[in-house]
């Protein structure tokens, strides 16, 4: 299909190998390589969305979901020459770059997974972005993002966390936000997920690189629903699919154009919009002040941003990232 759907919990739903999944197979007096087509069920998946669905049927979630089987190696009971298992595991490394169910990224058609049992520790690397991959994207409509990637400070991490916390009615609780980037305007740095596709992760640059170019008096909100509009119009260019459902909509000739509604929605649910902080001490200790200045007691729906956790976060230089 040419669109990208998202994937889901049911018995339509196949994970697909694209390499063999080579295992040791006892042949007479000899255990030879051998390698295996596999596949894995998504209606077996555990672990997808608890109260979201897509046509009746539970959302599969990215560092959430797997399958806890791999099917079409079971002759190599010698184990997998790289995975040291057989019938093991399957789960996501590819996902949408800002569409989000109960706190976690969707996985969509044509996003890859790891298969057999990799989760424990294969030794095979990620089939991750590279500097090549991202250029071959960005050059040469984008070379205002290139030149100003090459000159900003670039980290990359195995996720990126913030530790954000909703108002409930009576209490404040806990509601991490994986995030897909960030961007310090400030320090002139970006984040970004080191696993990510090549597409998703151009997307991520686009949209982070975005923000380190708008001016100081927007508001967040008013920033991300610019990055957003802006990132979605570039996805429309480059012919990639929506990033959330309901993001475009059709102009008065037919054409795709980013739907400002909806992302308007989207940035106000998703993001701790409004609130600036939760007031520790003093006459008004525990109301809320808003990024407008002014205090009121916390509303349900209410959230604070909160402290950044990033895992494996390590430097990247982008010195040399030009456009040829």
């Amino acid at each position: 299909m040419a669109d990208k759907t998202i994937a889901r919990k049911a018995s339509d739903w196949r994970v697909v190998s694209i390499v063999p999944d080579v295992c040791k197979t006892p042949m007479g007096g000899a255990t030879p390589p051998v390698p295996y087509p596999v596949v894995a069920e998504l209606k077996e998946a555990a672990f997808p969305a608890k109260t979201t669905r897509v046509n009746g049927e539970p959302i599969v979630l990215y560092n959430a979901s797997k399958t806890p089987k791999t099917y079409g190696d079971e002759a190599g009971v010698a184990d997998g020459v790289k995975s040291g298992t057989v019938g093991g595991d399957c789960w996501p490394i590819e996902r949408s770059g800002t569409v989000r169910v109960e706190s976690r990224y969707i996985v969509r058609q044509d996003d890859q997974f790891w298969m057999n049992g990799r989760q424990a520790g294969g030794s095979s690397q990620p089939r991750g972005w590279t500097k090549e991959c991202v250029l071959k994207i960005l050059c040469p409509t984008d070379k205002d993002k290139v030149k100003l990637l090459s000159e900003i400070k670039l980290t990359t991490a195995k996720s990126i966390t913030f530790m954000d916390r909703e108002f409930d009615g009576k209490n404040w609780k806990s509601k991490p936000f994986p995030a897909g980037g960030t961007s310090d305007a400030s320090s002139g740095t970006i984040g970004v997920l080191d696993g990510d596709s090549c597409q998703g992760v151009a997307g991520t640059f686009f949209h982070e690189l975005t923000h380190q170019q708008q001016p100081e008096s927007m508001s967040w909100a008013e920033a991300e629903l610019d990055a957003y509009t802006k990132s979605e119009q570039w996805a429309i260019s480059k012919g990639f699919p929506e990033t959330f459902p309901g993001f475009r909509t059709k102009d008065a000739n037919g054409n795709f154009v980013p739907n400002a509604a909806k992302i308007n929605e989207f940035v106000h649910h998703e993001y701790p919009v409004g609130v600036q902080e939760i007031i520790s001490s003093g006459p008004n200790k525990g109301q809320v002040r808003l990024t407008d200045g002014t205090v009121r007691p916390p509303k349900v729906g209410d959230s604070v941003s909160g402290a950044r956790i990033a895992k494996g976060e390590h430097e990247v230089d982008t010195s040399d990232w030009k456009c040829p």
